[in-house]
């Protein structure tokens, strides 16, 4: 175990490794329910294309459509309620933006919209995860 000068060091370490499990556990859940939902091909091939996780592939799917959304409609997408936080959103398209290396615009006082042309990238990738899939089925009914 690791040696701690303070006592308030080892509450802020366990309290560090407690949030990461808890991330560890969302994301499990997510995936889940992402698996569960019949959208498993299209998030995971968002989520490996951008390398991003499920939540945040769900509201880049949203954002595919090319069309703008409140933070309300983009929680609501990844939650499924409005319990949270609209400024969580902010925290997801930023993670969106560093490591999917996405094109998202601001719409000030309004939401978030890709543009045009990240919109059409996103749709492709959802496409051709969609194509191969359908692919492997057939394959294998054969």
């Amino acid at each position: 175990m690791n040696e701690f000068r303070t006592k308030d060091e080892e509450i802020a370490f366990l309290r560090k490794k407690n949030r990461e499990l808890e991330e560890a556990i969302q994301d499990l859940k997510e995936r889940i329910s992402a698996r569960d939902s019949g959208d498993h091909v299209e998030l995971v091939a968002l989520r490996e294309a951008l390398g991003v996780s499920i939540t945040q592939a769900k509201i880049a799917r949203l954002l595919s459509t090319g069309r703008p959304f409140t933070r309300a409609q983009i929680l609501d997408e990844y939650t499924g309620e409005r319990d949270y936080e609209t400024r969580n959103v902010d925290s997801q398209i930023k993670r969106i933006r560093q490591k999917g290396k996405c094109e998202i615009k601001t719409i000030y006082g309004y939401g978030y919209q890709a543009t045009a042309s990240e919109a059409e990238r996103l749709r492709a990738i959802m496409q051709a995860a969609k194509n191969n899939s359908l692919n492997n089925v057939s394959e294998s009914g054969n």
